[in-house]
Formats: structure tokens, sequence, C-alpha cells
């Protein structure tokens, strides 16, 4: 048995709660309700065949998840080798496109960033020991972006912005660029309460070792546009990505106490 997740195809028998199309097995499917005198037997049975099914499909973790919380969750562990930080993000895929990236280090630093299906961001939250200090808000009806923390301040929205946060990496590869080509947009640094103009490109095709094999990448690297900030912060910030599928595998850049970083794929499940 095998089903495959599909998103507008609506299989009624379960509640409109999934997505679901079956490959082989609806023949059967009509051959038991011939046999069986009792509906319910056949709702046991198709909830059988998702169960056993789901077990083959990677990124379908369990029928129960799939079902109820309509999410599925991947873990990525990065490691910071100078410093014996893990920095783990967590990317729940939500049914209706939208994504969550949870993102968190052994400082008990943790940011919430919600994206929708397009890309565009809806709100990012920001907490320290458990309290939340830090909140980003993006409304597009009024097209503002307003941060609320020690104290409010409101930016115009606009296309082109883009936050520094958790999710920044994994939303980046949505604008990866052939060599030759660069992506300008403007961050938003929303703990310095800053915005800049950014250029994201394409600067080397490399094999790095991640999680123990060779891997083929395709190194990215980010800086400050503006000649003047360019000037003041000359710093360059380097994301690898994996060739195949563009996963996002390993950073590199100065923080602001200008020491650098680095952050290596670890784990993922």
């Amino acid at each position: 048995m095998k089903i495959s997740v599909i998103r507008g195809l609506k299989f009624d028998m379960w509640y409109n709660y999934g997505y679901i199309k079956f490959m082989v097995s609806i023949p059967e499917l009509f051959k038991a309700a011939k046999t069986m005198k009792n509906s319910n037997f056949v709702l046991i049975y198709v909830f059988l065949i998702l169960l056993t099914s789901c077990a083959a499909q990677p990124k379908v973790t369990s029928v129960f998840s799939f079902w109820h919380s309509k999410s599925i969750t991947y873990s990525y562990k990065f490691k910071a080798p100078e410093q014996e930080v893990i920095v783990t993000f967590e990317l729940s895929m939500i049914s209706n496109g939208e994504m969550i990236v949870k993102s968190y280090d052994e400082n008990k630093e943790t940011q919430f960033a919600h994206y929708q299906k397009n890309g565009g961001i809806l709100f990012t939250k920001y907490y320290k020991d458990g309290k939340l200090f830090l909140k980003s808000d993006y409304d597009y009806k009024n097209k503002k972006i307003v941060l609320s923390g020690s104290r409010k301040v409101i930016y115009n929205l606009k296309p082109d912005i883009l936050e520094q946060n958790g999710g920044l990496p994994f939303i980046l590869s949505r604008y990866l660029q052939p060599k030759g080509k660069i992506f300008k947009f403007k961050i938003l640094q929303s703990s310095q309460n800053r915005l800049a103009e950014m250029n994201f490109k394409e600067v080397a095709r490399e094999k790095i070792s991640v999680l123990g094999k060779a891997v083929k990448t395709i190194k990215y690297e980010l800086g400050l546009a503006g000649i003047v900030e360019s000037k003041l912060w000359p710093y360059k910030y380097y994301y690898w990505y994996r060739e195949s599928d563009k996963l996002f595998v390993k950073y590199t850049g100065i923080n602001e106490k200008r020491q650098e970083t680095t952050l290596i794929l670890n784990a993922m499940k």
C-alpha cells in the first residue's frame, strides 16, 4: 500500500481533515465494502491502511500528527565548534502551506517566526529565559511592521523586507539566484531596531563535510549593499545550501562583538 499527500484533493470519509490520494488501495476498499455489512468496518479498514502506509512516507511522521495537528515538523541541529554550542531549528510545515520556525540555543534564547505560504512573514516572537521581550507584527492590510518591546516602533511594510530571525537561512533558500545575479532586499534587525539594504549572491560551489559525508553545496554571500554602510561594516556572511535540494547546511559570519561564528548541520530528523 502507498499513499501520497496532495493539497487540494479532499477525501470525504476523513471529514476533510486531510488531503489523500490512494494509489492502489481503492479497488480493495470497494471489495471490502461489498463483503462488510457494517460501514464502520470500512472506516477501520481505511484507518489501518493509512496507519501502515504512513510508516513508509518520510514526510508524514504519523497519521495522528497529520490528522490532528495538520503539521509536520523537521528538526535541524547546528553546532558552533568554536563555542561548543548547539543551535536547534524546528520547522513546522502546516497543511495550508504556512511555516513556523522555532530556533533556540543553550543560552535559553528562543525565537518563533511564522511565515505565510508565499514566504511573507506574519510575526516573530523573541524570548529570553522563557519571557517574551520583543515581538514584530506584519500588518499587510495597513502596510506596517510594528515592533513591540521596550518601546513601540513602526516601519513601513514593503515587499522586499526580510527579518533577521531564526527562519532567515531557510527563507533565503527561496531567493537563490544563479551566479552573476544578485538578490537585493532590506533586512530588519528587530533586536537592534535597524533596517539595512543587503545583497545576496552565489560566490562558489564547494564540496564540504556534512553529517560525515562529502556534500556538493552552493555557497552564497550576504553583505551590506550601501557604500557607506559597507565601509563601516565590511564583513560578509556566508550560507551553504546542499546542491541537490537547497537545504541549508552551514553558516559563517561575524557577530556584533566582531567574533566569527560558524554553524554546521550536526543532526536532522
